[in-house]
């Protein structure tokens, strides 16, 4: 049985019954809530119920031997304790639990025998290969689920349950319908003086990464906090040591820097195809802040393989696979192809976890530029990466602008300006534009010649808000350094182009036509078919 969440219970004795293996051995009684799933009302078919821990070689030895004393049975070994549980000639149920390690082969743990009666918990699909009868995949807590489980921990009246029923289905939602992290949640509120369930909301946001470590008296478990599931996991992609392990930790970090919503995987693909048309050096006379370079190429993990003829993702597919299989990622086949994406909680781990997270944001936001350079993608998926680019333009304009060159930090973020512009994302742009003009620490009303590039798009953004007088005056700044250059040259043209469509906004349509009437005169050269010349 697969499964992501699980809270332990206890093994303790019940009572003593007649048994034909040589001794009266007592009855192991195991309390396992598994979501969606409760085993505990057959427990009358069982003359003896056994959990064993096998997470490690060490604990399931230990587990063995356990029940061979409980048995009244001298044993040393494991193979000796294993082989005394088949030779049972009474219905028995064994639990192996946290079966998530890939490279353990658990079918060293199964009995044999006519008898007994084997459930294997993980996380990890592959150990349904052991499955002699069947195999369950447990999905995810409904939001009814999660919130009938806040209540109960809760212990919420029936009462009251209508009245907090909204601000439950919030705290529900924020923890992505964990079990733990809503136990957790439900039992914080419960010990916390004057604490409600929309005062927990506002606590959370603020203190994310004490609350999910918060103690649910749980010392036994190897689960003792919501960050420490996920955290087993990691711990055992660092102790493989491979490549492919450690191509994971990477790809996992990556990703926390992303959203956590849907990216279709062909995203890879087209990174390598704009990374392959970054310039090795930039023209001496190339000043243009909408060009990308081998220092953003450069960022990118050498695990993508950019350098290739071919595009070979073979490798980034394998860590997303083992990934998978310590389930700390989906990966989900729709109409578009295969796409993968992560649970909140898992999301909010990753990304707290780092000790330095200037590296996997750098990383991230240059994939997103590069990949916008070769656009198909961006133009097919629009919805999958908008809470992509959202999430890397989230971080602060210190954290931004500290992480490498300013030129370079500008020419990034100026790309996702520019996706966004196309995607009409005002709201989105206006956030990411001003942070610009932040990081700068330039004037909204003065324009810098080194920066008019960025005014000229503030400008069209202005204007197309409806800030319309202010973006006039921003953009006859802008035309007028741009008049250092050739009456012909695309980008003087752009701006009067820009400026034109602001007095149009403004309501200034004679000095509009005037503009409109000299960029055309000047783009007739062009061939008759020119997107600009068309445009004007």
């Amino acid at each position: 049985m697969s499964y992501s969440h699980i809270r332990h219970g206890w093994i303790g004795k019940e009572r003593d019954l007649s048994a034909d293996c040589q001794s009266r051995p007592s009855v192991v009684g195991v309390f396992l809530y598994v979501a969606k799933w409760r085993y505990h009302t057959n427990l009358n078919r069982y003359w003896g119920v056994f959990w064993v821990d096998v997470s490690t070689a060490k604990t399931a030895e230990t587990d063995f031997l356990t029940i061979s004393q409980m048995m009244d049975f001298r044993v040393e070994s494991l193979a000796e304790a294993r082989q005394n549980l088949a030779n049972c000639k009474r219905p028995w149920l064994l639990i192996l639990d946290n079966a998530d390690d890939p490279r353990t082969d658990y079918g060293t743990y199964i009995p044999s025998g006519a008898y007994g009666t084997i459930l294997l918990t993980s996380r990890n699909e592959a150990c349904s290969r052991h499955a002699t009868a069947s195999h369950v995949n447990l999905e995810e807590s409904t939001l009814v689920e999660a919130v009938q489980l806040l209540m109960q921990v809760t212990k919420t009246d029936q009462s009251q349950r209508e009245r907090y029923e909204e601000d439950t289905r919030t705290v529900a939602k924020l923890l992505g319908c964990h079990p733990l992290a809503l136990i957790q949640a439900g039992t914080y509120i419960m010990n916390s003086p004057d604490c409600t369930f929309a005062k927990y909301i506002k606590i959370y946001e603020k203190n994310r990464l004490r609350i999910l470590k918060y103690s649910v008296n749980q010392a036994q478990s190897r689960y003792r906090d919501v960050y420490t599931t996920f955290e087993v996991s990691a711990e055992m992609l660092n102790d493989m040591g491979t490549e492919t392990s450690k191509d994971a930790l990477q790809v996992l970090s990556l990703l926390s820097m992303l959203g956590q919503s849907r990216l279709p995987l062909s995203f890879f693909n087209d990174v390598w195809k704009g990374a392959r048309e970054v310039e090795a050096e930039l023209p001496e006379d190339q000043t243009s802040l909408n060009v990308l370079t081998q220092w953003h190429k450069n960022q990118i993990p050498c695990l993508f393989q950019i350098d290739e003829e071919k595009c070979d993702l073979v490798r980034v597919f394998e860590a997303m696979r083992v990934l998978k299989e310590a389930a700390l990622i989906s990966l989900d086949k729709v109409d578009e192809g295969t796409s993968v994406s992560m649970h909140p909680l898992v999301h909010a781990w990753a990304r707290d976890r780092q000790t330095s997270q200037e590296q996997s944001w750098l990383a991230a936001t240059c994939m997103i530029a590069l990949a916008f350079q070769y656009n198909s993608l961006w133009v097919l998926q629009n919805r999958h990466l908008q809470s992509h680019l959202e999430a890397v333009i989230a971080q602060d304009t210190s954290f931004m602008f500290d992480c490498g060159s300013q030129v370079e930090i500008v020419r990034l973020l100026f790309r996702i300006c520019w996706w966004f512009y196309y995607a009409h994302d005002l709201k989105a742009l206006n956030v990411l534009i001003n942070k610009l003009l932040y990081g700068l620490q330039l004037s909204k009303e003065a324009v810098t010649r080194k920066w008019v590039e960025v005014y000229e798009l503030y400008g069209q953004c202005l204007s197309d808000s409806g800030r319309c007088k202010t973006a006039v005056e921003v953009l006859e700044q802008v035309v007028e350094f741009r008049k250092e250059l050739a009456e012909d040259h695309p980008s003087r043209l752009a701006s009067q182009y820009a400026l034109a469509s602001a007095y149009c906004e403004n309501g200034q349509v004679k000095e509009a036509v005037v503009l409109l009437e000299h960029v055309v005169k000047i783009k007739e050269e062009l061939a008759e078919d020119y997107p600009s010349r068309l445009a004007s």
